[in-house]
């Protein structure tokens, strides 16, 4: 369920990730390899 004001901005989806440009989804995959996401 989604509910709120609209935003306004872009948005980029790619797999499990929801950013505003292409440039942030690389650098959200980038740290998750990385392991900058930690574990569940």
């Amino acid at each position: 369920m989604m509910a709120g004001e609209p935003l306004n901005e872009p948005i980029v989806g790619y797999g499990p990730f929801v950013m505003n440009s292409k440039t942030e989804i690389a650098e959200a995959i980038r740290d998750f390899n990385s392991g900058r996401f930690g574990q569940i």
